[in-house]
C-alpha cells in the first residue's frame, strides 16, 4: 500500500504565505540536510498535487530549471 505525504511549508506564526503573497521566506534558513529530505521526499512521490497559484507560480520555472528540483522524479 501507497503511503500519503504532506510536505507544506508554514511559517512559526502558522501563514503559508505573507500577506503579499511573497515566498521568500521558504527557503530562509534552510540547512542542507532539510534540502536533502525534501529532494529525495518529493523526488520519490508517484504523483504532486498542488493549487493553480503555485502551479502558475512553477510552471514559468521548470522548462529552464536546473538544480536539484528540477530533474523529472521518474
Amino acid at each position: 500500500m501507497a503511503s500519503l505525504v504532506l510536505k507544506m511549508s508554514v511559517s512559526l506564526d502558522g501563514y503559508v504565505a505573507p500577506i503579499d503573497g511573497s515566498t521568500d521566506w521558504i527557503a530562509a534558513g534552510g540547512s542542507d540536510d532539510a534540502l536533502s529530505w525534501t529532494v529525495e521526499t518529493v523526488s520519490n512521490a508517484g504523483a504532486h498535487l498542488m493549487g493553480s497559484a503555485t502551479y502558475a507560480g512553477w510552471a514559468t520555472y521548470w522548462p529552464s530549471a536546473s538544480g536539484p528540483f528540477a530533474k523529472p522524479s521518474r
